[in-house]
C-alpha cells in the first residue's frame, strides 16, 4: 500500500506514542528516542515490531539501533519498502 510521508510519519508518531505512553502529537520528528523522548533497548524493539506488522515489512536486527526519529525510521521503511517491491517474487 502506497501512502504519502505525511501518513507514514502520523502512523510512526502513532505507535511510538503507544508504545511509549506519550501523547503522539507531542512526538517530533527529530526528537530522539532515548535523548529527547524516554525511551530504553525493550521499548525500541516494540516499536520496530509493531511497525513492521502496520507496515508490513522486516527491519533488520541491525537497523534497530539506527531506529532513533521518526524521520529516520520513515527514511528506513521507504527503504525497505523500495527494496521489497524491485524484489523479484519468489516461486
Amino acid at each position: 500500500m502506497v501512502r504519502d510521508l505525511a501518513e507514514k510519519r502520523a502512523i510512526i508518531r502513532s505507535v511510538m506514542g503507544r508504545v511509549l505512553g506519550v501523547d503522539a502529537a507531542q512526538i517530533d520528528d527529530a526528537a530522539v528516542l532515548g535523548r529527547d523522548i524516554p525511551a530504553d533497548s525493550l521499548m525500541v524493539l516494540e516499536v520496530a515490531l509493531s511497525l513492521e506488522k502496520r507496515f508490513n515489512i522486516v527491519i533488520p536486527e541491525s537497523d534497530y539501533s539506527k531506529l532513533v526519529s521518526v524521520e529516520q525510521i520513515c527514511q528506513r521503511i521507504n527503504e525497505l519498502e523500495e527494496e521489497h517491491s524491485a524484489s523479484p517474487p519468489a516461486f
